[in-house]
């Protein structure tokens, strides 16, 4: 779950696609939010089942890459770049 709210909260940060050839950066601060998703995973699961682990972790992890996704190139979405 933290892995899916990272990629769904950074999806549109107006990054360019990379061709497939092209050496890709690590994205250390979505990592670092994917990792923390995961001890948040096992601690709610541990210390505090009665609310599930799943559902918020995704949300926290979704709001965390949203927040911290790159700013916009020129305002538009990697989903409009693509397009034309």
């Amino acid at each position: 779950m933290p892995l899916y709210g990272v990629i769904i909260g950074r999806l549109g940060s107006g990054e360019t696609v990379s061709p497939h050839g092209a050496r890709r950066k690590v994205d250390f601060g979505a990592a670092l939010i994917w990792i923390a998703g995961i001890a948040a995973y096992h601690a709610l699961a541990k210390w505090a089942p009665q609310f599930g682990s799943a559902l918020p972790t995704l949300a926290a992890t979704f709001a965390l890459a949203w927040l911290s996704r790159p700013p916009t190139a020129a305002g538009a979405s990697a989903l409009a770049q693509s397009r034309g």
